[in-house]
């Protein structure tokens, strides 16, 4: 029979029948209670806890000492109150060992899925001595040396470039990397079975958690598509709003002397406080003034300085700029602490969270009520009126809460990533002026100097500067602001390599592991780059493209969204700075490239600059009237988050943990003599988001903080004007922005889909020499690959309709093409000069197999263009492709998304006369009453197209035949209108009222007659319709029918009614 074994009991041997069992124990050994229903119903009684089968076995180890005093008719009677501490160590057995089951439940199935992969082992790092809580006190305050350049270098040199820790199982939960093949499954190929971590929502509490940083999942692809929606390409290529923050820059930087020299000045500083006011103008449609605030508050401390007086304090309200400062110390100690976030909190942060909370609050409340009342749209930009994009955000959205967390995550990452990446730009130059006098001459030659400029500085101009972009590529690659990249797993799943003696076999991962690459050390492998990989050295660009290798911005769906916009914005400002200055120096003694280690890769000590030559002097700008924004809205983000491994290991006696978290929170040095550990080589298992990373600024003496980069992602918005609106009766005026009229052949309605171009027309006629583009047009998949592996770029838009490789691919359904492109980073929601994106394209040409492939490696199903916001599914449709629209369905299409005009797919089909396509999408759930922003049904499209079939159906799925736009125009009105005799017939036989009248007075019969539709008119004359009715004016005519027809010529039909 089985029995349980509890420690401490021996010498019973069986149970009495009775709610006792025998007094004849000692505390020896153990005792074994045979396992019936009963003596486990009795020994649940006493730990409250057993739900099991009389079968199963339950072994528990338990000191002796625990059970001694134990009186176990006590515990056959049920007295909990007396033996509280034991049930509580029963529960806690229970839980231990259910847990244990499972992790070794979990751990052979998980060998089993690595052994059908072929998988080796990673190598095991050892793990931390004293804990993880030692080990992240360590990081927390580390002072001995570069941690990028030292320890985690050190780290990746002795253990590989792909290493890992285990758990008490042999399983890798933490896996550090920094091989480009791991990358690219993890964000790119294989990123659906990948999330982020969690705890780095934890860290930010209790700021904004529901923007696009903090989410997954389908919240975060709505986000994702509406952020990514209005920003766009023209936006993101947009410098005319750049100028005046440039010369406010100019302005802070100060004049020149007798010498032609500035004075010493702090360019992370103004770069910093540049970029904020960027940030604010394009989110907010306002400058936050931070450039000019700063200028004030250095002239009020040189004020106070020479006449010596003390700033006075104030307790009652802590101002934006020590909130800023308050929340930039927490969080670097909260993101080093992981899931022990709690432990770095305080008052002091709480406060400085609902401070900036109730700024951002306040600014995007007052935006939302202006914007609402006065609105203006700039056709360019998308930006409208004077609160940028949150008037474009709230068309669609009306929690201003939900605003502003999408607009602080925008804020947080795009006002740092300009300044950050220039202050390193100008850090390297200043320590290589022969780079910076070839950029001078280069800038000079396409756009000559500040005074004489020859062409506007633009993007298209910006980006055709080498020496200028190859910089910008060398310092991302050199100082990614993204030292880390993580993701969890969210499956078991692999990586390619790191298994095995050698790293080169697959690694399996377990669901729940967390893998971190780091950039930085990624970035400078020899492997990749060479032997001068820790050099800076632009030229290595030079007819080079890249991989997985160089990912400053991420890879895959979740690539920055803001990454045209920040290469734009970083090379006007290069641009506008060289034009202006011709040589710039450091102090002496000033180590400008020093790193910091705290949030992104930024420079420790600031980067400051003893002399800024100027060309030449200009004239001085006005100050101007300084905005009522004193102060700045930014923070640091250190969201590092570390994956805890559930297993036992050694860890601190409750007073060692009390007096390191008193030392904590003193911030005292004596930490570092608690924190000393022979574990110094083990990077952290910290995997953050795509958008934070290990590395901060900490910058000693003029104090600046500089965010992490936002997401890459490449353009959005299609175009196209494919709409169908009806072709209205004269006394009604249709939209402005409608062409397509409804009614006429249905050929008319299908937008004209371009045939591929003519594979034997030489390829620089048709595409300007662009051989990535031409090899997919041929369908030459081994050159497409040479191409790419060579390092073409697969997003460079070609020829006048600005299409990628990406675009030609889905329109011409080569599948193999696409699908290594996809592969290769090709962005899916680039738009071409028609507004079309690859998605788009597929569904105009109908092709399936396109669709599908776009559509499994993440495309959005329901993307709106930004002109005209039409979808995939409104494309298939009007170009008449079922099987891509069942094919659109099936992955989500929603049938009630309305384009602009409040337009939805049903009254596409319906006004193409499509009658198969209505009853497709009224069995996938569209309401065929759905109305767009006239009131006007998909039956009165139906009608107007004269389309029989479409009408039956329509009627047939309820369409109310009696509904009216508006003007009180009916299906019935259209379709005399139009002369549709055989659907008037219809619409009549299913209850239409022949004589409604529109709020002119005008029925049925007076449009027929107006237009001389003879038949439509016998038709309604015999259903009855009234021959005396008088209506209002109506294409420049009023009366009775007869008068109407005898008024535009038709002399017969007016006879004919009049004799009727």
């Amino acid at each position: 029979m089985s029995t349980v074994s509890f420690g401490a009991f021996s010498a019973a041997e069986s149970v009495n029948s009775g709610n006792k069992i025998d007094d004849n124990y000692t505390s020896v050994t153990s005792v074994e209670i045979p396992v019936t229903a009963s003596n486990l119903h009795k020994i649940g009684c006493a730990f409250g806890s057993y739900t099991g089968s009389p079968n199963q076995i339950f072994v528990a180890a338990i000191r002796p000492t625990v059970f001694a005093d134990w009186n176990l008719q006590d515990v056959m009677e049920g007295n909990r109150s007396a033996l509280l501490p034991y049930i509580i160590v029963g529960l806690w057995l229970v839980r231990a060992i259910i847990k244990l089951c499972l992790n070794v439940r979990s751990t052979r199935r998980f060998q089993r899925f690595a052994a059908s992969q072929n998988c080796g082992n990673a190598t095991a790092l050892p793990k931390p001595l004293g804990g993880n809580l030692r080990h992240k006190l360590r990081l927390l305050t580390y002072r001995g040396g570069d941690l990028l350049d030292g320890l985690f270098a050190a780290k990746y040199k002795k253990y590989g470039p792909t290493h890992a820790l285990h758990d008490a199982f042999g399983k890798p939960m933490v896996i550090h990397t920094i091989d480009p093949a791991n990358l690219n499954a993890v964000l790119s190929t294989s990123w659906k079975d990948w999330r982020p971590s969690k705890n780095r929502t934890n860290t930010l509490k209790p700021l904004a958690q529901d923007g696009l940083l903090l989410t997954e999942g389908d919240i975060w692809h709505r986000k994702r598509k509406l952020i990514s929606r209005h920003l766009g390409t023209k936006r993101a290529k947009d410098t005319s709003r750049e100028e005046v923050h440039i010369q406010t820059l100019f302005e802070a930087i100060g004049n020149v002397d007798h010498d032609g020299w500035t004075d010493e000045v702090d360019l992370v500083d103004l770069l910093h406080r540049f970029a904020l006011d960027t940030s604010t103008a394009f989110l907010l449609g306002k400058g936050a003034e931070s450039q000019r605030s700063g200028m004030r508050e250095k002239q009020r401390q040189a004020a106070m300085k020479d006449f010596d007086l003390v700033p006075g304090q104030s307790t009652t309200e802590m101002s934006y700029d020590q909130a800023y400062e308050t929340i930039r110390q927490y969080l670097s100690r909260r993101s080093k602490l992981g899931s022990l976030y709690w432990i770095a909190d305080g008052i002091d942060y709480r406060r400085a969270c609902a401070t900036m909370n109730r700024y951002a609050d306040d600014l995007v409340i007052q935006a939302m009520a202006e914007a609402s009342s006065d609105v203006l749209a700039n056709a360019d930009t998308r930006v409208k009126g004077d609160f940028g994009l949150i008037s474009d955000l709230k068309q669609e959205l009306e929690d201003p809460t939900e605003i502003r967390n999408l607009v602080m995550d925008l804020f947080i990452a795009g006002q740092n990533m300009t300044g950050t990446l220039a202050a390193w730009i100008f850090a390297q130059l200043e320590q290589h002026p022969d780079i910076y006098q070839r950029m001078r001459a280069e800038v000079a030659d396409a756009f000559g100097d500040e005074h004489s400029p020859k062409v506007p500085v633009t993007w298209d101009e910006m980006k055709k500067c080498q020496t200028l972009q190859n910089v910008i590529l060398e310092t991302l690659r050199m100082y990614p602001l993204l030292a880390n990249i993580g993701r969890t797993a969210r499956v078991d799943t692999i990586l390619p390599h790191g298994g095995g003696p050698d790293g080169l076999q697959p690694l399996a991962v377990p669901a729940g592991a967390a893998v971190t690459c780091n950039l930085y050390l990624m970035h400078r492998r020899q492997e990749e780059w060479g032997d001068d990989a820790w050099e800076f050295n632009p030229d290595r660009w030079i007819g080079r493209k890249f991989g997985a290798e160089y990912a400053p911005f991420g890879l895959g769906p979740r690539v920055c969204v803001g990454f045209q916009m920040a290469k734009t914005e970083l090379s006007y400002l290069c641009i506008r700075m060289v034009q202006r200055f011709s040589e710039i120096k450091a102090p002496e003694g000033q180590d400008n490239l020093a790193k910091g280690y705290r949030v992104v890769v930024a420079p420790a000590n600031g980067v400051k600059a003893t002399e800024i030559g100027r060309v030449r002097s200009s004239v001085r700008r006005d100050p101007g009237r300084a905005a009522c924004f004193d102060t700045t809205i930014s923070f640091v983000c250190d969201i590092v988050n570390s994956a805890e491994l559930e297993i036992k290991k050694p860890s601190m006696s409750t007073g060692l943990l009390q007096e390191a978290l008193q030392q904590l929170k003193d911030q005292r040095p004596a930490l570092d003599n608690l924190l000393e550990s022979p574990y110094t080589a083990v990077m952290p298992p910290t995997p953050p988001s795509e958008s934070y990373t290990v590395a901060a600024l900490q910058h000693q003496g003029s104090s600046v903080s500089l965010m992490p980069p936002f997401q890459p992602s490449t353009g959005l918005t299609p175009g196209g004007d494919n709409r169908c609106w009806l072709e209205p009766p004269p006394e009604y005026s249709p939209p402005t922005h409608g062409s397509v009229v409804p009614g006429e052949k249905a050929e008319k309605q299908q937008p004209e889909v371009e045939p591929p171009e003519p594979q034997n027309q030489p390829a620089e006629e048709v595409f300007d020499t662009d051989a990535l583009y031409n090899s997919i047009t041929t369908n030459d998949l081994a050159l497409m690959n040479d191409l790419l592996t060579l390092g073409a770029d697969p997003n460079a838009a070609v020829g006048e309709l600005q299409r990628t490789a990406l675009h030609q691919a889905a329109h011409l359904n080569h599948t193999a093409c696409l699908a290594s492109l996809l592969r290769n980073g090709a962005g899916m929601s680039t738009e071409d000069s028609k507004g079309d994106t690859p998605l788009h394209l597929a569904a105009w040409a109908g092709h399936c197999e396109a669709l599908d492939a776009l559509l499994a490696h993440g495309a959005d199903v329901d993307w709106l263009s930004g002109r005209d916001a039409y979808s995939p599914l409104w494309c298939a449709i009007s170009a008449g492709h079922i099987d891509a629209v069942r094919l659109l369905l099936k992955h989500g299409a929603r049938v009630s998304l309305k384009a602009e005009g409040g337009l939805v797919p049903l009254h596409q089909a319906a006004v193409t006369g499509q009658s198969a396509m209505c009853e497709l999408l009224l069995d996938r759930g569209a309401q065929s009453d759905s109305v767009d922003e006239n009131d006007q049904t998909a039956l009165a499209y139906a009608a107007a197209s004269g389309s029989v079939p479409t009408v039956r159906v329509l009627l047939k799925h309820g369409a109310n035949v009696e509904a009216a736009q508006t003007q009180g125009l009916t299906p019935a009105h259209w379709a005399a209108h139009k002369g549709h005799a055989e659907v008037l017939a219809l619409l009549i036989a299913y209850g239409a009222k022949i004589n409604a009248r529109t709020l002119g007075g005008a029925a049925p019969l007076h449009l027929a007659a107006n237009r001389g539709h003879a038949k439509a008119t016998r038709l309604l004359l015999e259903k009855g319709a009234d021959p005396k009715l008088v209506a209002g004016e109506w294409d420049g005519v009023s009366g009775i029918p007869a008068q109407m027809a005898r008024a535009k010529g038709h002399m017969r039909l007016a006879a004919s009614i009049t004799s009727s």
